[in-house]
């Protein structure tokens, strides 16, 4: 996931139905402060994602999250493994998809970071309406129904940059559940076999994208065979660290939890050894706390 419930074409019908399952038993183990999936958007979206999958030929695709909006709410979920097993953001691009009713799925819009950086600027509810231009049009636009200029910021780059955005500060996965093989790709580990009940702090886990601290990118970008599991950012380097993530350990469910403050509404688990589970999950309004700073302890 996001919440890492893949859908993966090489199994029989009985693992895709196991697959398939695991959506709503990760919605009953965590505990999702921005709310969780009504039994209604949950029998929707598990068959959909399903053929998503089938129909873009993804070995894995993942449920992002849950944005709720005033007319109505946004639902997203990501292609992170293609056809030929790459590994999302790693050696292949993540692919996003969009939902206003959970079975019916299109692909998302991208933008750059000039458009993020205008979309940043508007930290409000979202509409709903992903038609919804920002701020006045430019004068001579094109006549009415013609899609808006490039520069124009509308709700569904709004979406698409809050979306590129949470994935470059939030998406972790438990240190050593992925590992550079000798092919210099990102794959599962074999080897991964869940977290210790004493792991609860932010030194367990790392950032799902290209590394960009110093000790890190120099063993990702290492020449020749490589193999090791050491090669992510790690999230305690994160600033600052001390309000931005908050750990816990979940008894209940045998999972340690890891919330974003900055991004309210995120939760990644990992399951706790035997358990290889993990995944993370948005379920939020779309606002950022950008008070953050001022809430802490002085």
């Amino acid at each position: 996931m996001c919440i890492r419930d893949s859908i993966n074409a090489e199994y029989g019908t009985q693992s895709r139905r196991m697959e398939l399952s695991q959506l709503a038993t990760t919605l009953d183990r965590v505990v999702f402060p921005g709310g969780t999936l009504s039994t209604q958007e949950q029998a929707a979206i598990e068959p959909s994602l399903f053929l998503l999958q089938q129909g873009h030929r993804f070995k894995q695709v993942s449920f992002w999250g849950k944005i709720r909006a005033i007319e109505r709410d946004y639902f997203i979920c990501q292609g992170i493994v293609d056809e030929n097993g790459k590994v999302a953001p790693f050696d292949t691009e993540r692919a996003t998809f969009k939902s206003t009713d959970g079975c019916v799925w299109t692909p998302l819009v991208s933008v750059d970071a000039a458009m993020a950086a205008k979309c940043e600027e508007i930290n409000g509810y979202f509409t709903g309406d992903l038609s919804k231009i920002y701020g006045e049009a430019p004068e001579g636009d094109a006549e009415e129904g013609a899609a808006p200029a490039d520069d124009v910021v509308t709700e569904e780059k709004r979406l698409a940059a809050f979306v590129q955005a949470v994935d470059a500060a939030c998406a972790v996965a438990p240190t050593g559940a992925f590992v550079l093989d000798a092919r210099h790709q990102v794959s599962r580990s074999s080897t991964y076999m869940g977290l210790e009940t004493s792991a609860a702090g932010c030194g367990n886990w790392v950032h799902m994208r290209p590394p960009t601290q110093s000790d890190k990118v120099k063993i990702y970008e290492a020449k020749g065979l490589t193999q090791g599991t050491k090669f992510l950012d790690v999230v305690e380097q994160d600033a600052p660290l001390a309000g931005c993530w908050s750990t816990r350990y979940d008894a209940a469910s045998g999972t340690v939890q890891l919330r974003q403050n900055v991004y309210p509404g995120f939760v990644a688990y990992a399951g706790v050894a035997p358990m290889t589970c993990f995944g993370y999950a948005y379920f939020g309004d779309g606002i950022r706390n950008n008070d953050l700073a001022f809430q802490l302890p002085q």
